[in-house]
This record gives C-alpha cells, sequence and structure tokens, in this order.
C-alpha cells in the first residue's frame, strides 16, 4: 500500500509542474502578437530567436576556429537566444505559455578554459539548466529592447515566425511539456550544446525550442535540417586541473581526453582540421541555419502579400 501512495504521489507533483507550465500565459513584450491570436480564436505557435551577436561558421572544424578566435567574439560575443510559445486550446481549454531554456549560469566554460580543458569547455554538459517561465522572458525581451533602444544599428535583433497549428498540434505540445518536466531522466535541468531533447537527454536553447517546435506534424523531424555532423581531433580535449560545480564530461569526450592540460593559446594554435583518425564524432544545431529558416519565411510572406 505504501509503495502506491508514493507512486501517485510522484504522478501528482509531476503534473502540478507541467500543467502550469503549458498555461502561464505570454510576456507582457508580446501582448501585441498575443491579442492577435485571441483575436483570431485559432491556435498558434510562435517561435522566437534572439540573434548571436556574432555569426559563428558551423560549416566546419575550422570555421569554428576561425570564429572563435576573432577580437569580437572574445570582446562581445553573445551567443543568441530561441525561445518558443503556444496560443490555442484543447477541448474548450485555453493553453498559452511562452518558454525558453537557459544555464551554465555562472559561465563554467570560462573557468574551464583558464583551468586547461581545452574544447571540452564547450561541448560539457551543465547540470544547473533551468526551463525559462514567460515572466523570466518578460524581463529578458525587456533587456532586449533596452539594447535595441541604445544601438538601434547594433548586430542585435529578434526575429520571429507565427505558425497556425491544429487542435492536435497544440495536443502534442501540451503533452510533451508533462513528458519533458515529468522524465526520471530530469533533462529540464541538464543544458549543454550535445544533449539530445529527443531522447531526455537535456538541450541546448535552441534544440530546446525545435523539440517542442517538432511536435507539429507538419515539422516533425525538422531538427535534421538544422544539425551539423563534425570529427573533432582528439588532441583539442584537454583534461584540466579543476572542474566547477554544476559541470559533467560527457562519456564520449571522457573517454578519449588526454591527461595533460591544454592552455587556451595551444587551443587556438593547434590544427582543428579532421584527421585521418584518432577524432571524435559529434552533431549539434546550427543556429544560424535555424535563423536562415526564419528569415526565409518572413521572405516568402512578404513576396505574398
Amino acid at each position: 500500500m505504501k509503495s502506491k501512495l508514493i507512486f501517485i504521489f510522484i504522478l501528482f507533483t509531476s503534473s502540478l509542474f507541467a500543467q502550469p507550465l503549458a498555461q502561464m500565459g505570454w510576456p507582457k513584450a508580446l501582448e501585441d502578437v498575443y491579442n492577435y491570436t485571441q483575436k483570431t480564436k485559432k491556435n498558434y505557435v510562435l517561435l522566437v530567436s534572439r540573434l548571436p551577436t556574432i555569426v559563428i561558421d558551423f560549416r566546419s572544424n575550422q570555421g569554428i576556429k576561425n570564429s572563435i578566435n576573432s577580437l569580437s567574439f572574445q570582446k562581445d560575443y553573445h551567443p543568441g537566444h530561441k525561445m518558443i510559445g503556444w496560443a490555442c486550446k484543447i477541448k474548450g481549454v485555453s493553453y498559452n505559455s511562452f518558454i525558453g531554456f537557459s544555464g551554465e549560469s555562472t559561465d563554467q566554460h570560462k573557468a574551464m578554459l583558464d583551468s586547461g580543458w581545452g574544447l571540452t569547455s564547450l561541448l560539457a554538459h551543465f547540470t544547473d539548466g533551468f526551463i525559462q517561465t514567460p515572466n523570466d522572458l518578460e524581463e529578458r525581451l525587456n533587456h532586449f529592447n533596452a539594447e535595441f533602444e541604445k544601438k538601434p544599428n547594433g548586430d542585435f535583433y529578434l526575429i520571429a515566425n507565427l505558425f497556425e497549428v491544429s487542435d492536435s498540434d497544440c495536443e502534442n505540445i501540451v503533452n510533451e511539456v508533462f513528458n519533458y518536466t515529468s522524465h526520471e531522466n530530469e533533462p529540464y535541468i541538464k543544458f549543454g550544446l550535445l544533449l539530445d531533447p529527443r531522447k531526455y537527454e537535456g538541450a541546448g536553447c535552441g534544440s530546446f525550442a525545435i523539440h517542442f517546435f517538432e511536435q507539429i506534424s507538419r515539422f516533425k523531424k525538422i531538427a535534421n535540417l538544422f544539425t551539423r555532423s563534425f570529427k573533432i581531433p582528439e588532441h583539442l580535449f584537454g583534461n584540466g586541473t579543476n572542474l566547477p560545480e554544476h559541470v559533467e564530461i560527457p562519456d564520449g569526450i571522457k573517454n578519449i581526453q588526454g591527461k595533460e592540460p591544454i592552455s587556451k593559446f595551444r587551443l587556438i594554435s593547434s590544427d582543428w582540421s579532421e584527421g585521418s583518425k584518432n577524432n571524435l564524432a559529434m552533431s549539434l544545431i546550427d543556429p544560424e541555419l535555424v535563423i536562415l529558416w526564419q528569415k526565409q519565411f518572413f521572405a516568402e510572406y512578404f513576396n505574398q502579400h
């Protein structure tokens, strides 16, 4: 009897977390868009990207190296952010929310670079991840607006696409909110570029938003269009002298890491080209491909109107 009661309690607490997250409303900064969705009385999903301040060339190993070796990257880089929202009804019940995912709250990768972890510092898993609620994103959107007002011609802005979806699409998204936030792997606290949300491993901000976007029937497996695959030389992964809190080394990297620290100078001065052997295969979402896709939707819309 005791185990049955515990099981019921776990189910109850998980659903308490998931249901409000699916019904928390939209940030006030998106009020005009939200009012439009309510006026038309249709179901919608909104995909929003804050563009990175500097383009990272994910087309090749060397392209990534050259991008992060620039003075602008080292001084002013902001990686951008992706967020997703929905406004719809399921059997007469309203589900309106706008969420994102973040982590690595204390810039652990910087401490890792300083202590010799090499490329591991950028590809580690961070266990301080958290789902951003509409209130969290209200602050972030206000910050974006303040940045824009200070520098209207700057290299940062938001791009958003609103998609009309079916009742079943909306139901799929809301169901996935429950599945994701109640999964035993706790993917909602694991943040990293190499984590796969489809497997409930965790996510980065981009893969998190795209994972929920994929619940729309006509966009299933769209993440495959945005994914780049790499073979990274093993000599770029060092073994640092100190591992910050809330950091885990992925097994694939742990198995091939060298025994010595790699300095930042050595990392940048090394050859990143794929070698004939001793490479680590990996895949991640290229945010620039997502942004290009969003821009193409804008162009197509304006061509038709």
